[in-house]
C-alpha cells in the first residue's frame, strides 16, 4: 500500500528545510486560491511551491 501525504504548511516547511536548507529562513505563507487537488505555498517573496 503506498503511503499517502496531505500536503500541509508543516510538510512544506519540513521539506524544504531537509532538501534545501538555504531557503528554511524564508518564511512560508499558504496562497489563498487553491485547486481540488493540490496546494500552493509562497516561500518568501519570490518563489511558490
Amino acid at each position: 500500500m503506498a503511503t499517502v501525504f496531505i500536503p500541509t504548511l508543516d510538510l512544506a516547511r519540513k521539506l524544504i528545510t531537509e532538501q534545501f536548507p538555504e531557503f528554511s529562513h524564508l518564511p512560508i505563507i499558504d496562497v489563498e486560491k487553491q485547486g481540488h487537488d493540490n496546494r500552493t505555498y509562497r516561500l518568501g517573496d519570490h518563489m511558490l511551491i
